[in-house]
């Protein structure tokens, strides 16, 4: 009986690393360590239905946390600045035969295509956060003060990336408090919220 205690740390360490942000900063689930969710959870109560949707395949597979990280390549650093993108549920539209799908995954670029956040889709409310560069260092590692970021999507249906050569991605940004940002370029701290995401899949790509 001892055993099945012990398996429960790294099944519940494993369930919450596939659903946090890379970034691991802004996730909904605050938990420390998989000890914690056991103790919070008050033991079988939470870890046996766990197993049991593993087992039926409705936790996601391991995989999906690589179709993640490889969307996010190259990846930019965890600096001193950042802001946070919020992308509600009920604005994202699709078109052309693809419909966006809980465990795919969407990502913030810089033109030059670094990567600077991104989040899984979970058919919910999500945020990512957008990782400015420090400016302490040579390197650029992440938005620039007033440059532009772009979205691109992995589909674990399609089995790729959706870019601007394979999709069309089109931003919307909601002027609706005066705190939010309507211009899809980088301030620190700042705060945009999608009004409308249209992703129309080109029969081409």
């Amino acid at each position: 009986m001892l055993l099945l205690p012990a398996l429960a740390e790294p099944v519940m360490a494993w369930y919450f690393t596939v659903y946090q942000d890379y970034e691991s900063t802004r996730r909904i689930y605050q938990m420390s360590s998989a000890r914690n969710v056991w103790d919070a959870a008050c033991g079988w109560g939470f870890f046996l239905p766990a197993v049991l949707l593993w087992v039926l395949g409705v936790l996601p597979v391991a995989g999906q946390v690589a179709d993640a990280d490889a969307l996010c390549t190259p990846r930019a650093a965890q600096t001193g600045n950042n802001a946070t993108l919020v992308v509600p549920a009920d604005v994202v539209h699709t078109k052309g035969g693809f419909a966006l799908q809980p465990g795919d995954s969407i990502a913030a670029f810089t033109p030059d295509g670094l990567c600077v956040g991104a989040t899984s889709w979970t058919g919910e409310n999500i945020a990512l956060t957008l990782w400015g560069n420090d400016g302490m260092t040579q390197s650029v590692d992440g938005l620039q003060l007033g440059e532009p970021f772009s979205l691109r999507i992995w589909s674990h249906t399609l089995g790729r990336i959706l870019d601007d050569d394979q999709a069309a991605i089109a931003l919307q940004l909601s002027d609706e408090r005066p705190h939010y940002r309507s211009a899809s370029t980088y301030t620190p701290d700042a705060i945009y919220v999608v009004k409308r995401l249209e992703v129309a899949l080109s029969h081409d790509g």
